[in-house]
């Protein structure tokens, strides 16, 4: 079984001396691998990125902002005034799909976020703000996943007083 984790993040994007607002997705490692995205052009985020600025940029945002010029790859990209690295463009459908977040305009490591932001969110007992979403692998079963779901959030519940998992 596959899973990972996703919030939503609003910046300020520069671009061609422009600055306006932006919606995108903070996402762990395992994201795609989760939905088994395709890029439309370069390549999604992989493990080995969670700790660097690097940025997958939504289809729509390449068609408008650069023309789908695949050239775009490699580019930097201003987001709350940090350069990240663009390394692929995801597919059209990606962006309506995503569960409470529709409207995505990028993702980028939530790692990488972290210390950009300087915060430490992620090391702290709450983490209601994440969005937990997986896939079985073949074979498994759905009650099989949620004992093991549920088996994990109890442990949380257990280490970290007050706390109590939905």
């Amino acid at each position: 079984s596959t899973a990972a984790a996703s919030t939503r993040a609003d910046v300020a994007w520069r671009h061609e001396g422009i600055t306006r607002g932006l919606h995108g997705t903070l996402v762990t490692a395992g994201f795609f691998d989760v939905f088994a995205v395709v890029p439309a052009a370069g390549r999604m985020l992989t493990p080995s990125d969670a700790r660097q600025p690097m940025v997958v940029i939504s289809d729509g945002v390449w068609k408008t902002a650069f023309a789908s010029r695949p050239d775009v790859i490699g580019k930097t990209m201003w987001l709350d005034e940090s350069p990240f690295s663009i390394v692929g463009v995801a597919p059209a459908w990606l962006s309506a799909f995503q569960m409470d977040q529709p409207g995505s305009n990028f993702w980028l490591p939530i790692e990488s976020w972290q210390s950009v932001r300087n915060t430490t969110r992620l090391s702290t007992a709450n983490l209601s703000w994440l969005h937990a979403v997986g896939r079985l692998t073949d074979g498994a079963s759905l009650s099989s996943a949620r004992r093991e779901a549920s088996a994990i959030a109890a442990a949380f519940d257990r280490d970290y007083a007050g706390r109590r998992t939905t």
